[in-house]
């Protein structure tokens, strides 16, 4: 599991934001290995040293970086901002309001274009405040704002002012991933409406005890050693293990032999960052696992977990699009290789769920291809974990699939970004990439150890013991069994 950075400053915790200088070494080696091709596409360009040394590029289309609202557990109060008429609404005063012809209402926006909230995790929504006149509450998703239309959710009393109204029968259609307003709809002619408040919530679910897994890259550790490692996962309470396989699957029998009747999972696990470009070789390790577990029935692999990561890809930003459809038809490559036997467990990062896509978000299309996620959520505390899974953990829920948790043992440098963006002719230019003038506008540093429990593993029991409010949930998964065995 390769370590993915985030590209999102704004939902990056642990990020300190400063000015680093760019040392004349730094500029030649940009000028020598940036892409010209990618620079001239660019809207913005970030330098990222490690460990204080010139590393590499990253290309952006955007020239900013979309605000996210991280949803809160388990209620969470809505920022109260101005109700904005809409069709033919026309204000009173004193807040009355008095509808025309068509239809009319007040307009709740839950964040500015672009951008949207996430739904996924809550079940109802409680309006504070007073009312008079027949009004009714609708939301809309992305979708259903750009058709100027919305799903109504209920009529609100003329005798209360609190009412809860139910998310859970929102239609399938209804993309809880990017809600966008709630519509607060005028059916009388007149009416009267001061909203106080407005919280989701939901409801706390589920105390089965979470399970412990763990991934491991080097085959050496296992193949002539297999009492060695079943030890090993049994000192950890590990029942379940994420191993790095070759297409000599016969050299896995004495271990899976092992494993079966200590009662530990053992799941094929293979890919590589530019998999869903050339997916040949991945899909024809899957056919052999697959073909394997036909074979030796009880022996066989628990299920077989991609590891493919297309945003390592340099212009992925810059090719979003290309990358997420190539992606997402891998997944569907690998779900008929695997067949309806065996189970396909995808890695991903916790971002997917801002990754938009022609349907839903894309962590939400991953879930309708496999049949669990591990989420690589790399946080040291807890708190910070579950806040960064929320929105993945909530669709897990809504899709009936499960999620693991995936925590980050392996000592991981600090990474320095500075961020340059077109210049225009009337301001100063730092640097010339692909005959465009570029400016340093801004610089932040990502320390690792905010996103990593190396040197802090005395934290880890205690994290352990946790679990989000989740059906969904499953367990964690370290990273990795070679980093927690080699740890003192």
């Amino acid at each position: 599991m390769r370590f993915e950075w985030v590209k999102l400053v704004a939902i990056s915790i642990g990020v300190v934001f400063l000015v680093m200088p760019v040392s004349a070494a730094d500029w030649s080696a940009v000028q020598r290995l940036a892409d010209s091709k990618l620079a001239a596409a660019a809207g913005r360009i970030e330098v990222v040293r490690i460990n204080g040394q010139f590393s590499h590029l990253e290309y952006y289309r955007s020239q900013v970086e979309l605000a996210d609202l991280r949803p809160q557990l388990p209620d969470w109060s809505l920022p109260m901002v101005e109700l904005k008429p809409y069709g033919s609404l026309k204000p009173l005063g004193g807040g009355r309001f008095y509808k025309g012809k068509g239809a009319g209402g007040l307009l709740l926006q839950l964040v500015s274009r672009p951008g949207s909230v996430s739904l996924l995790p809550y079940h109802t929504v409680t309006l504070q405040g007073a009312w008079c006149g027949d009004w009714l509450l609708a939301v809309a998703d992305e979708r259903l704002e750009q058709l100027q239309d919305n799903h109504l959710l209920g009529a609100l009393t003329s005798d209360s002012g609190s009412q809860t109204f139910s998310l859970l029968q929102l239609p399938a259609s209804f993309d809880r991933g990017r809600g966008r307003s709630f519509v607060f709809r005028l059916d009388s002619a007149t009416g009267s409406l001061e909203l106080k408040g407005i919280t989701l919530q939901r409801s706390v679910v589920s105390d089965h005890q979470a399970g412990r897994a763990a991934w491991l890259w080097d085959t050496r550790r296992v193949i002539g050693h297999e009492q060695v490692m079943l030890r090993q996962l049994q000192r950890h309470a590990i029942t379940r293990l994420y191993l790095q396989v070759d297409d000599h699957l016969s050299r896995y029998i004495p271990f899976l032999r092992l494993a079966h009747a200590a009662g530990v999972e053992v799941y094929a696990l293979d890919g590589a960052p530019d998999a869903h470009l050339q997916n040949s070789a991945l899909l024809g390790r899957i056919a052999l696992v697959a073909a394997f577990n036909r074979d030796h029935p009880q022996l066989a692999f628990s299920g077989f977990q991609l590891d493919v990561e297309p945003y390592l890809q340099k212009d992925f930003s810059l090719d979003q699009a290309r990358h997420v459809a190539s992606y997402l038809a891998l997944l569907n490559d690998a779900r008929r290789q695997a067949g309806p036997a065996m189970p396909l467990s995808a890695a991903i990062p916790f971002w997917f769920a801002q990754v938009a896509t022609a349907g839903r978000d894309l962590a939400q299309e991953v879930l309708q291809r496999v049949d669990e996620v591990v989420i690589m959520a790399y946080r040291r505390e807890y708190e910070q974990v579950v806040q960064i899974s929320t929105p993945i953990l909530a669709a897990g829920e809504w899709a009936g699939k499960p999620v693991w948790l995936g925590i980050e043992l392996t000592p991981l440098a600090d990474e320095e970004h500075v961020v340059l963006l077109p210049a225009a002719e009337s301001e100063h230019s730092d640097l010339e990439l692909a005959g465009r003038r570029w400016r340093i506008v801004n610089s932040y540093q990502v320390k690792g150890n905010t996103l990593s429990l190396a040197g802090a593993q005395e934290l880890l029991p205690a994290l352990l013991k946790q679990r989000p409010p989740f059906s969904s949930f499953q367990g964690w998964v370290l990273h990795s069994l070679e980093v927690l065995e080699s740890a003192p």
